[in-house]
C-alpha cells in the first residue's frame, strides 16, 4: 500500500484557498441580511410617513378644485391634547400665473372648521370654528399649507368623516374639503 503526502506548503495553498472561498460566502451573506433589513426599513418608514399607522390622524380622500385652486387636508388629534385638534389644508395652485391667495380684495374665500354629529345619515353640527387664511402670493404649481388649532370640548368618538372645512368662494358657492 502506498500513501502519498503532501507537502506543506501544498497544505498552507489549499487551506489559504478554502478560507478565501469561505470568506466569500460569508461577506454575500452578509450583504444580503443587510440589502434584507435596509428594505424592511424603507417599507416602514414609508408606512409610517404616509401616516397609515397612526390612527389619530384624517386624512382627505379626495380633492376639491375651484378656480384653478386644489384643496385637500387633514386633522391629527394628539393624544393627551385635552380636546386640541390640528387641522391642515393643503391649498395647491393649478393655473398658469401667480395669484394671491386669498383675494386681497374680496377676502374669499372664507374657511371654517366643522365637526359633525349623527354620520351616517344627516349631519348635525356639532362644534365649529375659524380657520384663518393668511394671505400668500401662489406660484404655478405652489402648494401652500394652512395650519389651524381648534379644541373641542368633550370630543371622545372622533371618526374618519366627522370633520370638514368648509370653503366659501366669492361667486357664493361653497364647497367643503372631508376630513
Amino acid at each position: 500500500m502506498k500513501y502519498h503526502y503532501k507537502s506543506p506548503e501544498e497544505l498552507k495553498d489549499e487551506a489559504r484557498r478554502e478560507s478565501e472561498k469561505s470568506s466569500a460566502k460569508k461577506n454575500r451573506g452578509h450583504l444580503i441580511i443587510f440589502a434584507d433589513l435596509f428594505v424592511i426599513f424603507l417599507i416602514f418608514a414609508g408606512i409610517y410617513y404616509t401616516g397609515a399607522l397612526r390612527p389619530d390622524r384624517y386624512v382627505s380622500e379626495g380633492v376639491v378644485i375651484h378656480d384653478a385652486l386644489e384643496f385637500s387636508g387633514s386633522v391629527e388629534l394628539p393624544e393627551n391634547s385635552g380636546g386640541e385638534h390640528v387641522f391642515y389644508l393643503n391649498v395647491k395652485h393649478a393655473g398658469s400665473e401667480a395669484r394671491e391667495f386669498p383675494d386681497p380684495d374680496s377676502g374669499f374665500p372664507r374657511a371654517r372648521i366643522e365637526i359633525l354629529e349623527g354620520r351616517p345619515g344627516p349631519a348635525i353640527v356639532k362644534f365649529s370654528g375659524e380657520f384663518p387664511l393668511t394671505p400668500r402670493v401662489l406660484r404655478p404649481g405652489e402648494t401652500t399649507i394652512y395650519r389651524a388649532e381648534l379644541r373641542v370640548p368633550d370630543q371622545t368618538n372622533f371618526r374618519k368623516g366627522d370633520a370638514r372645512i368648509q370653503l366659501e368662494f366669492a361667486d357664493q358657492k361653497t364647497t367643503s374639503v372631508v376630513l
